[in-house]
């Protein structure tokens, strides 16, 4: 395989992707060429010349920054879901559309687009509401805004497709200051915050019990087996390091995490994953450290739980043992990580 640059390599950690063939169509429609984005994001025109060609996380935000800059459109994201979903859906969509609930179609959307994408989207439920956040674990570069638009916008339009209704979110929150746009408080129907400390949709839990209208149960069955194909072909290019980060992610907070569970997860015994894993370097403690980490980070950063709610997600018994495991990897304790966190993120005082 190939990746975006033409080599014949891929980066050690699960860095790389495939664009959606569709996708040179969506961006045509709203006049921006193939050729001129390639261009102009310094990236190889293989990209849209062989579907198979592979992109890292970088270069697709890279890719990303270019649409956002040649289309020169503040809702260029809601202008490119409706030309998406009138060239065709996707099987990650169908797989939504005709699920049971619209809580249901969310983690769908969640569990199958990782699958093709570094990707990692997470919901949790707390005191009637529901929150959305997405994390690229492949990189630190902070994610463009059209692909943050893009997929709230497709999360709160798979919601109103499958049950009938307009359904708006309670609120919606960016990292970016502005401009604040009030087409987009009007498309979602909600009041928008900026300069928040990450992206953060949130919706009612009562809407996630609604019935979709288009569940279908025997086509649903059809379309996970073919994600699944795609699934097991994909995880036959990823380390075997990659494949238990994955699941220790899935796991934390709500399954077990020891290496008997994991090793059967993947069809191995334990013996052969701990020497598949000492044979790229890393053990298995190691990896669960790691994990632990990035949720952690992931939460604290989101500001919705207490940190004692943020040990317990990431499966620390206490806040004193999760707090003395902070410091080792951030050196400092969660508390003040989230007040410099919030402290960089709040915008100057006015004179």
């Amino acid at each position: 395989m190939t990746n975006a640059n033409g080599s014949g390599t891929m980066t050690g950690k699960l860095d790389w992707w495939r664009l959606p063939a569709k996708l040179w169509m969506t961006l045509e429609q709203i006049g921006v060429t193939a050729t001129t984005l390639v261009g102009h994001a310094g990236l190889s025109d293989e990209l849209h010349q062989d579907s198979r060609t592979l992109i890292s996380t970088r270069d697709g935000f890279r890719l990303w920054r270019s649409v956002e800059h040649l289309a020169a459109d503040p809702i260029v994201a809601l202008r490119m879901l409706q030309s998406a979903n009138e060239h065709g859906r996707d099987a990650t969509f169908l797989a939504a559309y005709h699920a049971a609930t619209y809580r249901d179609a969310l983690n769908n959307m969640a569990r199958f687009k990782n699958y093709y994408t570094p990707v990692q989207i997470a919901f949790r439920e707390s005191a009637g509401l529901a929150y959305a956040t997405r994390f690229w674990p492949t990189t630190h570069d902070e994610e463009p805004d059209i692909s943050v638009d893009y997929s709230f916008a497709e999360f709160v339009g798979i919601g109103r497709l499958g049950t009938g209704q307009h359904l708006s979110p309670v609120r919606i929150e960016f990292r970016r200051r502005g401009p604040a746009i009030a087409f987009y408080e009007d498309y979602f129907g909600c009041r928008i915050r900026y300069g928040a400390p990450a992206d953060l949709l949130v919706l009612k839990s009562a809407d996630l019990d609604r019935p979709f209208l288009s569940s279908d149960p025997d086509l649903l069955n059809v379309i996970t087996l073919g994600l699944h194909a795609t699934m097991n072909t994909r995880r036959a290019h990823r380390s075997i390091t990659q494949q238990v980060a994955s699941e220790i992610r899935h796991r934390l907070g709500h399954d077990t995490t020891d290496i008997e569970g994991i090793a059967q997860a993947l069809g191995l015994s334990r013996r052969t994953l701990q020497r598949r894993i000492e044979e790229e370097g890393s053990s298995f403690r190691e990896l669960i450290s790691a994990g632990k980490r990035e949720v952690a980070i992931e939460l604290l950063a989101g500001k919705q739980l207490k940190i004692k709610e943020v040990a317990a997600k990431v499966g620390f018994q206490d806040t004193a043992s999760f707090t003395r495991a902070f410091y080792q990897w951030e050196g400092t304790t969660p508390a003040s990580w989230r007040d410099l966190r919030s402290s960089a993120q709040r915008p100057p005082k006015q004179r």
